[in-house]
């Protein structure tokens, strides 16, 4: 099973279409934890209205800020994941862009037993840094070369 966490701060403007991509997912033995660490827009009543009454998102809204770490330990240990669940970091304003997104990411630890870990690539949409953006390089040790590491980041847990 894929556990995604989604933390978000302030992106009412992006949540909802980060939540309908994992609903358009064929791949579909996935739980969604999404977090709401910071008021002060609508980015809550947003992920509540994406969530349309899909039972795998569970929506909280902290009462306090506690930042992305704990928010992601919190998630993890509420998600009950076994040890051979796969944690998938989706940020709450960022979204899949094919509808084949997590069964690619199921397949690749489904095809090699000893994958611990992988990382996206990304698109940006930001007129400063325009076009595709990959993790690494084929062949390149992530020990190695500059950190790079993009979405989505997933490991076993």
């Amino acid at each position: 099973m894929l556990k995604i966490v989604t933390n978000c701060g302030l992106c009412e403007g992006f949540i909802g279409a980060c939540l309908a991509s994992l609903r358009l997912q064929t791949f579909t033995d996935w739980q969604a934890l999404v977090t709401i660490d910071r008021r002060g827009d609508r980015t809550y009543e947003r992920a509540m209205e994406a969530r349309d009454g899909d039972g795998r998102i569970v929506v909280t809204r902290n009462r306090r800020r506690l930042y992305p770490t704990e928010n992601l330990i919190r998630a993890i240990r509420r998600s009950n994941a076994d040890p051979e669940d796969v944690i998938v970091i989706l940020d709450g304003d960022d979204w899949l862009t094919t509808d084949r997104a997590l069964e690619l990411i199921a397949a690749e630890y489904e095809r090699d037993d000893d994958c611990w870990m992988t990382y996206g690539s990304w698109i940006s949409n930001r007129e400063e840094n325009p076009g595709r953006w990959p993790a690494y390089r084929d062949g390149d040790d992530f020990r190695s070369v500059e950190w790079r590491g993009t979405a989505v980041r997933t490991w076993k847990k």
